[in-house]
């Protein structure tokens, strides 16, 4: 009878291998949740596929930028977006905490060996111990990316998203790179450009409409 009962839970989860499955994801502290769609492989493996975009900026901007920054933050999880930045202070810190104003999954790719290190808002700590070369993972991660301000180390997320082929969005009104490098092609290889907006809100929905999203 027991043998009887497994091969029929068996088969019942057979049945239902090929099927897309929603699932609702829910952080039991902080009842976040995120709405992912669920596809098996061939293999047999369960691949989740979630929207990504990377916001970069200056670790030590001022107020102005960081509530620029949050309201980006805002943004992308209203839009059901996951966030990614380098989990550290200042636009990183801002852009993920409003995000999870909006109940949004935040992830971190920290240059450190330690999840110590990450701010308070981050959902999902990388801790990578590349240092500045951690620049390259969070540029890639994105599905686009979101800059701000920024010094040299953004100025870097910037030129690797660019050969990365990834869509580069600058809130003018943040200064920075962000701002110096917006509307302009960053070599003449290529004739697309670093896009502008002036404000967070057009900021994410120009990557919307850059990648075609609905």
């Amino acid at each position: 009878m027991m043998v009887a009962k497994v091969t029929a839970a068996v088969s019942r989860g057979s049945s239902k291998r090929s099927k897309t499955v929603k699932l609702d994801i829910q952080y039991a502290q902080k009842k976040a949740t995120l709405r992912r769609e669920v596809k098996e492989e061939p293999t047999g493996e369960f691949v989740m596929h979630f929207r990504t975009i990377s916001v970069i900026g200056g670790s030590d901007s001022d107020q102005k930028v960081l509530m620029l920054a949050e309201q980006v933050g805002e943004e992308i999880a209203k839009r059901n977006v996951a966030l990614i930045c380098g989990g550290l202070g200042g636009v990183m810190e801002a852009a993920c905490r409003g995000a999870k104003r909006n109940n949004g999954l935040t992830i971190g790719i920290l240059p450190t060996d330690s999840k110590e290190h990450a701010n308070e808002f981050v959902d999902i700590v990388i801790p990578t111990g590349l240092g500045y070369a951690r620049n390259f993972l969070v540029a890639k991660a994105g599905d686009a990316v979101i800059a701000m301000d920024g010094s040299a180390g953004t100025l870097s997320e910037i030129a690797i998203a660019w050969f990365s082929d990834r869509p580069i969005v600058s809130v003018t009104s943040s200064g920075g790179w962000a701002a110096k490098l917006a509307g302009t092609q960053l070599d003449g290889r290529r004739t697309d450009k670093v896009y502008s907006a002036k404000t967070p809100k057009e900021a994410v929905q120009l990557v919307f409409d850059v990648l075609d999203w609905q």
